[in-house]
């Protein structure tokens, strides 16, 4: 009302009223700034995130690949290591044949040679017994 009547006072109302709709639109002005800026910042934040979860990616793919190739070199080796554990098996299994075969052959050595010895006991006791007689026999002849 006071400023209906009074032109000094409704001039500095309306005064009043577009500097506070100006500071009004300055704030909501900065504060869209402001959110730009943090937009853009986090933007920025996830593109280089982006950047480093495609390069971890791309390191994780070839990473995978080298334990894939590795895994098969290891299959590859535990098949080779399984045919030499084989050729050992059968190689210790030859090894004890031919083991028992000169245990048989040492027996029968062992056997041939009480043979033998036996032999010569009885060769010397007919060769003494021999002897024995060819003493008789010349002492009976000379008599």
């Amino acid at each position: 009302m006071i400023a209906k009547q009074d032109e000094f006072i409704n001039e500095a109302c309306s005064t009043i009223y577009q500097l506070s709709q100006e500071e009004s639109i300055r704030l909501q002005c900065e504060a869209r700034e402001d959110f730009y800026r943090r937009q853009r910042s986090v933007q920025s934040m996830l593109d280089a995130n982006k950047s480093k979860i495609e390069s971890l990616n791309a390191d994780i793919v070839n990473k995978n690949a080298t334990i894939e190739k590795q895994n098969a070199d290891i299959e590859s080796k535990n098949a080779t290591i399984k045919k030499q554990n084989m050729t050992i098996e059968n190689q210790n299994t030859t090894i004890e044949n031919q083991n028992t075969t000169i245990e048989n052959q040492n027996t029968t050595i062992e056997n041939q040679n009480t043979t033998i010895e036996n032999q010569n006991t009885t060769i010397k006791e007919l060769t003494d017994e021999i002897a024995s007689l060819r003493e008789q026999l010349n002492r009976s002849s000379e008599m």
